[in-house]
């Protein structure tokens, strides 16, 4: 969870950062976006890093606790 919610958190600050975000129909492309959009720090994540931060919190939690 602590991983998922650390991506949410980058992704929002990080279109504040730029002021672009991913365009709806083509996320290779990134469009800029106004004040108020920068300010929802509306971040985002997929579906598929909730299994690849899993594997790697729990290699580094094992590895943290001795059992690795």
């Amino acid at each position: 969870m602590l991983g998922w919610a650390a991506e949410i958190a980058w992704t929002a600050a990080y279109e504040l950062a730029c002021g672009t975000r991913k365009h709806p129909t083509d996320p290779r492309v990134r469009v800029p976006m106004t004040p108020p959009e920068r300010w929802r720090l509306a971040g985002h994540t997929y579906l598929w890093v909730w299994f690849c931060l899993g594997l790697v919190m729990e290699r580094l939690h094992d590895a943290l606790t001795g059992r690795g």
